[in-house]
């Protein structure tokens, strides 16, 4: 890191590093506010081997026992209404989300209870309604589920073109191809810009980065305790009786003791299935878009088999691999960089962060607004790592 003179560009009020969607909500909220913004990002926007990248997200709002998170939920609901609103397109499918239980009590069932002291609209459903209500689960293999209206998933690469084009409707610029290779600091100690790999300096009074994956890289001499993790999603055409895997007829769902996800069927009449849980450490500037081991697929039938067998029988099928930026206690990292009272960081969402973005973007941009967070951050600083 160098100590330079103060630079005599034009000062931005914020320049942002990652234009992924909590960078782009930020973005938004700052520019919307009459603050100039500057976006960097090292790729294209999207960039589609971050997690803002894949074509559905999901959004829920069941939290277990976390009252903080579920709090997030409800605040981000409003903006991906919104989105659908002033596009007229279908960025936020609203088909409600099925939180299934293998076990009482449990994550379920303590959701269930979150949501009815929060008043938020859910509906426990009983092992022997599901039949009648869900009819392509397997009853048998599960002691009831959590259904509420208000989920379902995003459509992630609309939702990040058009969250691009409304920051940029109130002013904000955003650069792709712009790396960020150093960090300069002035004399006192502030962060005083950023050079990109093109050459550029880039001046601010405030630095934010929203860097997922690629935090430990940029930020290397921070070493922030983030670990990138491979993760495979199958795309799957179900081999009977797809209608009922439409969405007008089949909701989100998710079996978290497992760590499974599930889509209705989408483009070109495929479903997309996930397993959530951290997977194995994987660099994304390294990993080739290949086929999973074995052990993915095998893994995924034999879910299906148990829950969903109608489906398990699937022989057209695609994959792709994602990447998590995960950390040690799945918490998420928003908290300013040490040393530097005018940089801020955002990073560790471990695949919770697209839905929740609009309420992570605000949240920082009140912080860089008035000067200190509108909640209480002390869960989410750094220091808890050490």
């Amino acid at each position: 890191m160098k100590n330079l003179k103060p630079l005599s560009s034009p000062a931005l009020d914020a320049v942002i590093v990652g234009g992924g969607v909590v960078g782009l909500t930020l973005a938004y909220w700052l520019s919307s506010n009459h603050k100039k913004v500057v976006v960097l990002d090292q790729a294209e926007v999207p960039n589609f081997k971050a997690p803002s990248g894949d074509h559905m997200r999901a959004f829920y709002l069941t939290h277990g026992k976390d009252f903080f998170y579920t709090e997030l939920a409800r605040t981000a609901l409003p903006f991906w209404l919104k989105l659908n609103a002033e596009s007229g397109q279908t960025i936020f499918s609203q088909t409600g989300f099925l939180d299934l239980a293998s076990k009482i009590p449990g994550f379920e069932t303590h959701s269930f209870e979150t949501l009815k002291k929060m008043k938020i609209r859910a509906e426990w459903i009983d092992k022997k309604n599901l039949p009648r209500e869900h009819g392509v689960f397997n009853a048998r293999a599960l002691k009831g589920a959590l259904f509420h209206p208000d989920g379902g998933f995003i459509w992630a690469q609309r939702a990040l073109s058009l969250i691009a084009a409304l920051a940029q409707k109130e002013g904000a610029v955003i650069h792709g191809r712009s790396k960020v290779a150093s960090l300069i600091k002035d004399n006192s100690g502030k962060l005083k810009g950023v050079k990109d790999s093109n050459g550029k300096t880039w001046e601010a009074e405030n630095f934010i980065f929203t860097t997922g994956i690629w935090s430990p890289k940029i930020l290397k001499d921070y070493r922030i305790p983030l670990r990138p993790t491979r993760q495979f999603q199958i795309y799957l055409k179900p081999p009977q009786n797809p209608g009922r895997f439409r969405l007008e007829h089949f909701s989100v769902f998710r079996l978290t003791a497992l760590g499974f996800c599930g889509f209705p069927m989408h483009v070109h009449g495929y479903m997309k299935i996930i397993d959530y849980k951290p997977g194995p450490f994987g660099d994304p500037d390294e990993d080739k878009l290949k086929a999973p081991p074995p052990s993915v697929e095998k893994k995924c039938r034999a879910f299906l088999k148990k829950y969903i067998p109608d489906i398990a029988s699937y022989s057209e099928s695609e994959t792709s691999l994602c990447h998590f930026d995960a950390t040690k206690d799945g918490d998420f990292i928003v908290d300013k960089l040490r040393n530097f009272p005018n940089a801020y960081i955002a990073a560790g969402f471990n695949g919770k962060g697209f839905s929740l973005a609009p309420a992570i973007g605000k949240i920082l941009s009140d912080w860089i607004l008035a000067g200190k967070p509108s909640v209480n951050l002390q869960r989410f600083r750094l220091s808890r790592f050490k």
